[in-house]
């Protein structure tokens, strides 16, 4: 749910920096994102806010991260670089991050097999690299607000997924929160031209 404010907090960023216009549409689609995942995460127990203060403090530097990563590649399409770059460059740096953040695993532990080079190879490709690589491609057509407000479907087919492979089930208020992320989804698309940024002035010819 941390994550998924970041439209939230695109459009504050735009409205200081005068990118991005308050209205009825934006409002009313910030209200039905902050509702519909509140709902479907289950954020109405009381025994889920029962962690610490530092968890949610990274939880919300995942949502500036995540909002900042859609303005930038959507800048770096505007600049001509292809998605294909954007893609493997961050990957790549993180794995060398993450290479030496990391302490030292005992691989000798890990049994390796099929199955596990399987799931590794499903989630690193298809789970990972695949999703990032099609979305920074959806960024060419559409702009991050928009586009991290779609993004709210994650969550969304992630428990429709858990229903049909893991037999999860889900309270009714959870169902709703589905229903009202599918709603907020309808609305934008019904009210694009209300969301859209604030057009920069041409430059003028020198």
């Amino acid at each position: 749910m941390l994550e998924y404010t970041a439209p939230m907090l695109i459009v504050a960023a735009g409205l200081l920096l005068g990118t991005h216009r308050m209205n009825r549409a934006v409002a009313l689609i910030l209200a039905g994102n902050a509702a519909g995942c509140f709902l479907l995460v289950g954020a109405y127990d009381p025994a889920l806010w029962s962690g610490n203060a530092l968890g949610a403090a990274v939880g919300m530097l995942c949502a500036v991260s995540f909002a900042a990563y859609n303005v930038r590649c959507a800048h770096g399409h505007r600049r001509g670089l292809d998605s294909w770059s954007m893609t493997f460059w961050p990957f790549f740096l993180s794995a060398l991050f993450w290479l030496l953040a990391t302490p030292v695993i005992d691989y000798a532990a890990v049994e390796v097999t099929w199955e596990t080079v399987g799931f590794v190879l499903f989630i690193g490709v298809f789970g990972t690299v695949a999703p990032y690589w099609l979305y920074l491609e959806g960024l060419k057509t559409i702009e991050p607000f928009p586009a991290t407000v779609i993004g709210m479907l994650d969550p969304v087919f992630a428990g429709v997924t858990a229903f049909l492979l893991l037999g999860e089930t889900f309270e009714l208020p959870q169902l709703a929160g589905m229903v009202v992320v599918c709603a907020v989804i309808v609305f934008l698309k019904r009210n694009e031209s209300a969301v859209q940024a604030i057009p920069r002035p041409a430059a003028e010819p020198s």
